[in-house]
């Protein structure tokens, strides 16, 4: 798909995907001519992800690439990119001032209650009421609309 095609199907403007491809965020498309690219479904996932991350996240553009970076790197090693990621995640609201609060793109349980599954499936040992699963949810909301 083209990039107007990617802006449609991402809900992302065309501007905005050329700010991400420039940071990195978003890798390129596959080239066609010199000013044409071919972008797949991995594309509009990695959009997702990216929204999710500065839009519910709240993080950085640069500590959202780091956190890229991790998953794209170790895209099999599940169990060390969730404590990369989270580990960044930490640091961004250190650095920014932050205490865990997020406002959710939108409000709801069903992300909870995926988040809760998802910390015990992995064995995770997590307080219920720790503001980082009600954060996971929230992020589990935006990736799943």
């Amino acid at each position: 798909m083209q990039l107007a095609e990617l802006s449609r199907r991402s809900a992302v403007s065309i501007a905005t995907i050329k700010y991400y491809l420039r940071s990195g965020l978003l890798l390129p498309g596959e080239r066609i001519t010199a000013t044409q690219a071919d972008y797949g479904e991995d594309h509009v996932h990695r959009l997702r992800l990216i929204r999710a991350l500065i839009g519910v996240g709240r993080l950085p553009v640069g500590v959202t690439k780091e956190i890229l970076d991790v998953i794209t790197a170790s895209p099999d090693d599940h169990d060390g990119v969730v404590v990369k990621v989270l580990s960044a995640g930490s640091a961004a609201q250190e650095h920014n001032g932050a205490e865990g609060v997020v406002t959710p793109a939108k409000p709801g349980t069903s992300g909870v209650t995926d988040a809760r599954s998802l910390i015990a499936e992995m064995g995770w040992c997590v307080r219920r009421a720790a503001p980082a699963t009600k954060d996971l949810g929230d992020s589990l909301d935006v990736l799943t609309e």
